[in-house]
């Protein structure tokens, strides 16, 4: 879908007297099923962008809980990557890269990456996220 049809808004009309939908936004490359279905089940909207732009142009205008990228998704053109995009339009957006493996205890994290987690367990990534969100909720409170 062309970046000039994607909806400026995601989840619903603000108007509307129930609660706008919590978003995570998935931009990979291979196929993360079951933590698809594990977000959806925990109550979260999972969009997919089809292209960089998409993702880095949904960020303004709706409530995003987390970016999910994985490495092949990350490539960096001029040292420039999405996670740095991301953090310029949404910086309190956190940005986890998916890995496939085992996660180094010194893997050093890529700039505008805030945490590394493992596609073997998509229960760790969940929480996680939902780790990130408590801990931006006390900050903003």
């Amino acid at each position: 879908m062309p970046t000039s049809e994607l909806p400026r808004k995601v989840g619903r009309n603000k108007t509307s007297r129930q609660q706008e939908s919590t978003l995570i936004l998935l931009f990979v490359g291979g196929n993360y099923a079951a933590l698809e279905t594990l977000l959806h089940r925990n109550g979260y909207t999972v969009v997919v962008p089809a292209t960089a732009d998409q993702a880095v142009a949904l960020c303004p205008y709706n409530h995003i809980a987390a970016t999910l990228v994985d490495r092949s998704s990350l490539a960096e053109s001029d040292d420039w990557s999405l996670a740095r995009s991301l953090k310029a339009v949404a910086r309190n957006v956190p940005v986890l890269l998916i890995v496939s493996g085992e996660i180094a205890d010194q893997q050093r994290l890529p700039p505008g990456v805030d945490l590394i987690v493992s596609e073997k367990n998509p229960l760790e990534t969940l929480k996680a996220i939902n780790q990130y969100r408590s801990q931006m909720g006390k900050r903003a409170g």
